[in-house]
């Protein structure tokens, strides 16, 4: 499969697609229908994914949709979810956790802040 002057489709048995772009560049992408619009997921670059893979990966949307769930949107909510856990550091655990659970007036809550921030020469807010 060349690239051509125009985009074009290869289709495999039962649903996903290999788009092949002008630049050449081939991705698997899979069409899928949910509360009446049709959307389109893109499953991951050719040959990184192999067509094997792009099946099982039909196989999967397909068991999302069936359950009522979008598949675009459950990828967006884990790539949050996976940055927010990857922002979370040790400093900004600890100042939450001073913010939720200590006042900020008190002798031991003030001096527990001050010894952190010192050891770790970060501030907070």
């Amino acid at each position: 499969m060349k690239a051509t002057d125009k985009a074009y489709k290869v289709s495999d048995f039962d649903g996903p697609f290999l788009l092949i772009k002008v630049s050449g560049s081939k991705s698997w992408r899979f069409k899928y229908c949910l509360s009446g619009k049709e959307k389109v997921l893109v499953i991951g670059d050719y040959p990184g994914i192999s067509l094997a893979q792009a099946r099982l990966a039909r196989d999967a949307v397909r068991a999302m949709v069936a359950n009522k769930t979008d598949p675009n949107e459950a990828r967006q909510e884990k790539a949050r979810m996976e940055g927010d856990a990857k922002a979370q550091t040790f400093a900004k655990l600890a100042a939450a956790f001073f913010r939720s659970k200590l006042p900020w007036g008190s002798g031991t809550g003030v001096n527990s802040q001050w010894k952190l921030r010192a050891q770790l020469g970060h501030v907070w807010v």
